[in-house]
């Protein structure tokens, strides 16, 4: 019998160590107990003086219950503006340092448990960046009202910072003030690969300036599927992106590929074509056709060539950052971007846009593994206290 228990236990002891391993590389909260800043640059008061809030309560992992107990409960952050005002417009932001890049899968806004979801803010954007200067926004809320669930965000960013800005607090109001708040901010994601600029050839580089001396470049059309700039005429395809706010909206499943058409040249020989996604540089037969006006040292130069690049997005989810890029000789890659500017004839070539994917189904916070290595954990541990109890009789 000793030896069926010690086997049993044993089973149990190896059955957590594998959870533990299956995981490990599963997202979790980096933003848990990471520094957190919150400026008010309107009316209202952040962080009320009583004990319950601070903005440090929003990435302790703690949702407190409201038990009228002083400065015992870690609510979360708590702001007001006052009813004379006559609505609850604000301008508050609220900013997490993660403390390095993490390759971030969602963004949750976990409302107090006090008053039952009703004080949770109203009006805000979600935003997240790399270098804390140069922001992406993943969402835009108006009207949200009584959550008494996490409201949660789809990303697929690489980011160091995460920035919550309100505009609104709720319409809750009590003793002359209107009230907002949140329990608790989590930013789930992994750590992110690091590459040491030049250590090899299939990372962004610096920006072109800096590498090597730009001659000239052209965006002259854009493709959504085979529409040309959204049915309009061709050239200036940079404004017409402007023009519809540098997005394209694939979530109904629409759009299949986005297609960019130009020319550029610098004072070295470009190696190949591709695209960015978030980032990410992948490279294809994009070369097109380069007729002789192309290369005239007034245009893009001797090195110059037009490019033709089709980006699949058919099976591409939440917020993205799409951009043209195009690889030197020398292994650098770079965007073709707002920082190209032509120094000969032809336009600023910034071809970055926002493609929305589909929405993101069934998003799964837990592992199927994990679960059933659990449950094979508790069964083990059950037999093995049967045993005990029978030895005991």
């Amino acid at each position: 019998m000793k030896k069926l228990l010690s086997v049993l236990l044993a089973l149990a002891m190896v059955v957590s160590l594998c959870a533990i391993s299956v995981s490990a590389d599963e997202p979790v909260n980096v933003a848990l107990n990471k520094e957190v800043t919150a400026t008010n640059n309107g009316v209202g008061e952040i962080n009320l003086t009583l004990g319950f809030w601070s903005t440090d309560y929003l990435t302790d992992g703690i949702v407190g219950d409201f038990d009228n107990n002083i400065n015992a409960d870690r609510l979360g952050w708590y702001a007001a503006c006052p009813v004379s005002t006559g609505a609850p417009v604000v301008d508050m932001e609220i900013e997490i340092d993660l403390d390095g890049l993490f390759d971030i899968t969602k963004v949750s806004l976990v409302p107090m448990l006090f008053v039952l979801g009703s004080n949770f803010i109203s009006d805000y954007t979600i935003s997240v960046s790399a270098d804390g200067t140069n922001w992406k926004e993943i969402t835009n809320e108006t009207g949200v009202a009584n959550v008494t669930s996490p409201k949660e965000y789809a990303c697929s960013e690489t980011a160091a910072y995460v920035l919550l800005h309100v505009t609104k607090l709720s319409s809750l109001a009590d003793a002359g003030s209107f009230y907002g708040g949140l329990g608790e901010i989590e930013v789930y994601g992994t750590p992110a690969e690091t590459v040491t600029p030049g250590e090899t050839g299939d990372q962004p580089g610096d920006e072109p300036g800096t590498l090597s001396t730009l001659h000239g470049a052209s965006f002259d059309s854009f493709y959504v599927n085979d529409t040309l700039n959204f049915g309009g005429a061709d050239g200036s395809a940079s404004d017409v992106l402007d023009a519809h706010e540098r997005k394209v909206d694939g979530s109904d499943g629409s759009v299949k590929t986005v297609r960019f058409r130009g020319w550029i040249g610098f004072e070295e020989e470009l190696e190949t074509f591709g695209y960015m996604i978030n980032g990410k540089f992948t490279a294809g037969e994009f070369a097109a056709d380069t007729e002789p006006a192309v290369t005239q040292d007034a245009n893009g130069g001797r090195y110059a060539k037009r490019f033709d690049i089709i980006v699949p997005v058919a099976d591409l989810t939440g917020s993205n950052e799409i951009k043209a890029a195009v690889k030197l000789v020398s292994g650098a890659i770079v965007a073709i971007d707002e920082n190209v500017t032509a120094n000969g004839a032809g336009t600023t070539p910034n071809t970055t846009l926002t493609y929305i994917g589909l929405a993101e189904q069934n998003v799964q916070t837990g592992d199927a593994g994990v679960a059933m290595f659990a449950v094979v954990l508790v069964a083990a541990m059950g037999a093995a206290v049967v045993l005990l109890k029978k030895k005991a009789f």
